[in-house]
């Protein structure tokens, strides 16, 4: 029997499918209507890019150092 309350949520990061982060989260009070508002789909396009922005540096980075 489950003891989480609320709706269950997953957020993943990937790269070219891969998975790089999966959490699993509960949200108490789930408003359907706001999953695919613009808001959170921008706010979370936003993060990604910047996530990838700063790991396609440190790769920049460490190739530079390699030589």
């Amino acid at each position: 029997m489950c003891k989480h309350k609320g709706v269950e949520c997953k957020i993943g990061l990937y790269v070219n499918d891969n998975p790089i982060v999966e959490r699993l989260f509960y949200v108490d009070r789930f408003n359907p209507d706001v999953r695919w508002s613009v808001d959170i789909v921008e706010c979370v396009v936003d993060i990604t890019n910047q996530i990838f922005e700063k790991m396609k540096m440190c790769d920049i980075i460490n190739m530079q150092y390699s030589y």
